[in-house]
This record gives C-alpha cells, structure tokens and sequence, in this order.
C-alpha cells in the first residue's frame, strides 16, 4: 500500500485545518516514530489505516512537510505551518518532530516555539539545515519545557550571536541532554564559548556535539572551567576545527581523562 502523500494540496485555510485536526485525532499511531511523523499522521488519517504503519510503509512516506505548498524560495507556506505548530501544542502522541532541511525561517521557529512551551511528548526534535536569525524564541521555550531531551540545529547558519541566545535557554526548566551543533561554521569561537560556559549548571547534558563550528581557545577553556571538578561524564565532539590549539587540546585531553567512563 502505498501512503506517500500527493504533492498537490491546496495551501486554503480550510485545508491547514483539515491537516491540523488529522493531526490531533491521530492517536493509533506509534509516537516513536522517528522520519516522516506529521504527513504519516495526515495521510493515515485519510485513508483510515486500521493499524500502526509498518516500516516498509514508513520508508515510502516522503519527507516531512513535502506535501505543504512552498513560494519560489522553496519556503514552507506560513499558514499551513502555523495550523499544524498549533495542533502539536496539544498533540498528545508524537515524541520526535524532525524538520530538517525545510526551509524554515525566524517566522517558522516562533511557531515551533510556541508548540514546545505547552507540548509534554515532544523528546526529540531536529532543526538542523535551516536558516534562523533570532534563537530567543526557541531559547524561551527551552526554559519552559523539561521534557525536550535532544535538540539538534546542525548546518543552520548560526552566527557567534546565536550562542548567548542559545545558552540562555538551557537553564529554567531546560533539561536537555543532547546538544548537536555541526557543521555551523560561522558561529566561531565566540559562539561555541557562550555555549560552553553554562554547561556547569546544566547536569542533565550528556553529549556537546561541535564539530566544524570555528571553536578555538575561548571555547576549550570555557569547557574546562565548567567541567572542571564537575564529577560528571560529558560526550564532547569538537572535531574538525583548526583553531583549538595546542595547549587547549592538551586541557581537553587532560580534562577527559578525569571524567568517570
């Protein structure tokens, strides 16, 4: 059975409740399903599946948010999005939301925040592969949710004024355990430092994932000043950023070998 959905959907009004009411009412399927939630959602509502998608029927489902119409710029349609961030804020049944590479904008995340301070399913969710200005928003919802456990803004084009905006949202209620960075070049070592430095006061983070973020000496001793003496086990990725020097590197190092396995 084949339960891609059609690429031709109206962007009316009328249309975005339809999907956001799906959504609400979907409640036979499984909430750790992890690729393609909210159109799996939308479509199984449609055709009344009467059991839980099976992974072959999983792996045919297209990308999330493929069937939303999107402009020129191959930005999702607002409205639609909006009407189906409105349905997930009491959305009972979905625990991962991934919106990767979706062309999202600053209008986009006040959405999705706005979705994360009342949800209570939501553990994981991917951001990663769009382009934000502003993470006050997201920030304030971090503070407000104590069940997002995996946040995941890889390739977003942060800039070094993002990591104070992001920082700030890990204390409050924030208790978020996996932190995925990659591949943000430009938020350099003043952004990744930001970061860095208020991980003292959140215990729950397990893993830091920094790869390719232009991270340098502020970041290592940052780093080592909040992990320091801590007691605590922190899976840290910094690969593949030139800047780190020497010495920094030998802290690193030195600081690992103190952590419990």
């Amino acid at each position: 059975m084949d339960v891609t959905p059609s690429r031709s959907m109206p962007s009316s009004s009328s249309s975005s409740s339809q999907r956001a009411s799906s959504i609400q009412s979907s409640k036979s399927t499984p909430s750790n399903i992890v690729p393609c939630l909210l159109p799996l959602l939308v479509v199984a509502n449609k055709i009344d599946l009467p059991q839980p998608l099976t992974r072959d029927e999983l792996n045919r489902a297209t990308t999330l948010f493929d069937d939303m119409d999107r402009n020129h710029d191959g930005v999702i349609d607002i409205v639609e999005f909006q009407a189906v961030m409105e349905a997930l804020e009491k959305n009972a049944t979905l625990s991962t939301l991934i919106l990767n590479n979706c062309g999202l904008k600053s209008e986009h995340l006040a959405f999705v925040a706005k979705a994360l301070k009342t949800n209570r399913t939501i553990t994981h969710l991917d951001l990663g592969g769009n382009s934000f200005g502003s993470l006050e928003p997201l920030a304030q919802a971090l503070r407000a949710n104590p069940v997002l456990r995996v946040l995941a803004l890889g390739k977003s084009g942060l800039k070094p004024e993002r990591g104070p905006e992001l920082a700030s949202g890990l204390d409050g209620d924030c208790k978020l355990e996996v932190l995925r960075l990659d591949g943000n070049g430009d938020l350099g070592d003043e952004g990744c430092a930001a970061v860095a430095s208020v991980l003292e006061r959140v215990a729950s983070l397990r893993e830091l994932s920094m790869p390719g973020t232009g991270l340098g000496s502020a970041t290592s001793d940052a780093l080592c000043a909040s992990l320091r003496g801590s007691g605590r086990g922190l899976l840290l990725d910094v690969r593949d950023n030139p800047g780190i020097t020497l010495d920094g590197a030998r802290k690193l190092v030195e600081l690992s070998r103190a952590r419990p396995p």
